[in-house]
C-alpha cells in the first residue's frame, strides 16, 4: 500500500469501462486509494484487509489495528477529491451555466442574449456541460434513474456544492423543453388568439386585422371568430418579431397599417412579449401609436395559454 501511494506512475486504467477513468486519471495515488473505498470497488485496499482479517479471524476488537493507516490515507484522499470535485463545479457554474442563466430570456433583466449555441452546448447530452459532469463528478454521486443524490459512506463523505443537485434538474428539465428526443433543437410550442380591444362603433377607425410574426410564424386575427391558433417558435434561429394593424378611417375611408418591430434574434418573440403590459390570465396588451383614433393610440390584444415565461424562470429560482 505505501508503495502504491508514493507512486509516480501514471495512472493506468484497470476497466476500461469505469466510469470514474478520467477523475482517476486527474486524481494523485492517494486520491485514487479513496475513491476505490468510498465507490466499494473489489479491488480497494480496504476491502481486501477485511477479507484478509475475517480469513485469518482476527478478532474484531484489534481490527482496528490494521484498518486505522487506511483510514487516515482515506480521509486524506477524501479532502484531494472534494477538492477536485468542487473545483470541477465551480468552472463549470461560472463557465456554462451563468453565462447562460444571466442572460436574456433567462434573466429579463439584462440586455445581452444568450446564444442558442450556448444554450446547447449547456443542455445537450454532447455539450461540454454533461461531458465534463458525468466524468468528474458523476462517479462521486448516487445515481437513481434520472435523480442524482450524495453518496454517503460510513468512514466520510464529500461534502458537494448546495446548488449542484437542483441545478442539474433544472438544466435536465430545460433539455426536454428545447430537444427532442435525438438530442436537436425543437419549437417551442404556444397557442396564441388575437382578441378585440374596442367594440367598432367605439372606434374612428375599424380594424380589418391584426398580426403578430416571428420569422414566417404569423397569427393573424380578423376578430369574425378569433380562435386558438398554433405558434412554433424556432428559437435556434435569428430572425425578426413584430405585430401590427391594419385600420381604415370610417370617414374617408382609408387604409393604414400601425406596428412594432425587433430587429432579428433568436429570441426577438421574447423581447417583443416584454414590450407588453399582461393583465388577466396571460392576455398581452401593446400599445401602438395610431393617428387614426382620437386618443392616438390603438391597443392590441393577444392571448397566450400559458405563460412563456414559465420556461425560463425556473433556472433562476433558488
Amino acid at each position: 500500500m505505501k508503495e502504491d501511494l508514493a507512486s509516480d506512475k501514471p495512472f493506468t486504467p484497470v476497466n476500461e469501462e469505469d466510469e470514474a477513468n478520467d477523475l482517476k486519471a486527474k486524481l494523485t495515488p492517494l486520491g485514487r486509494f479513496f475513491l476505490s473505498i468510498f465507490r466499494k470497488e473489489e479491488n480497494s485496499y480496504y476491502k481486501m484487509v477485511s477479507m484478509w482479517l475475517q480469513s485469518v479471524g482476527i478478532d474484531k476488537q484489534f481490527q482496528y489495528l490494521f484498518l486505522d493507516p487506511i483510514y487516515q490515507a482515506y480521509l486524506q484522499g477524501l479532502t484531494e477529491v472534494e477538492t477536485t470535485v468542487n473545483k470541477v463545479w465551480e468552472e463549470l457554474w461560472e463557465l456554462d451555466v451563468l453565462p447562460v442563466f444571466n442572460s436574456f430570456p433567462f434573466n429579463t433583466e439584462v440586455d445581452h442574449e444568450v446564444a442558442p449555441s450556448r444554450l446547447e452546448a449547456l443542455i445537450t447530452p454532447e455539450g461540454n456541460f454533461r461531458k465534463t459532469f458525468n466524468s468528474f463528478i458523476l462517479p462521486v454521486c448516487r445515481k437513481n434513474g434520472d435523480t442524482l443524490s450524495k453518496r454517503e459512506f460510513y468512514m466520510g463523505s464529500i461534502k458537494l456544492p448546495e446548488n449542484m443537485f437542483e441545478t442539474g434538474k433544472k438544466i435536465r428539465r430545460l433539455s426536454k423543453i428545447f430537444l427532442n428526443e435525438e438530442g436537436t433543437p425543437q419549437p417551442l410550442i404556444f397557442f396564441i388568439k388575437p382578441l378585440l380591444s374596442l367594440p367598432p362603433e367605439k372606434q374612428d377607425a375599424v380594424v380589418l386585422l391584426s398580426y403578430l410574426q416571428s420569422g414566417k410564424l404569423s397569427v393573424f386575427g380578423f376578430y369574425q371568430q378569433p380562435s386558438w391558433q398554433k405558434f412554433e417558435f424556432e428559437w435556434w434561429k435569428d430572425q425578426p418579431s413584430s405585430l401590427g394593424v391594419e385600420v381604415v378611417t370610417k370617414k374617408k375611408s382609408r387604409k393604414s397599417s400601425r406596428g412594432i418591430t425587433i430587429p432579428k434574434s433568436s429570441w426577438s418573440f421574447f423581447r417583443l412579449l416584454q414590450k407588453a403590459e399582461i393583465i388577466d390570465d396571460n392576455t398581452y396588451v401593446w400599445e401602438i401609436y395610431s393617428p387614426e383614433m382620437k386618443t392616438g393610440m390603438i391597443e392590441l390584444k393577444f392571448a397566450i395559454k400559458d405563460d412563456p415565461w414559465v420556461l425560463f424562470n425556473d433556472a433562476n429560482k433558488s
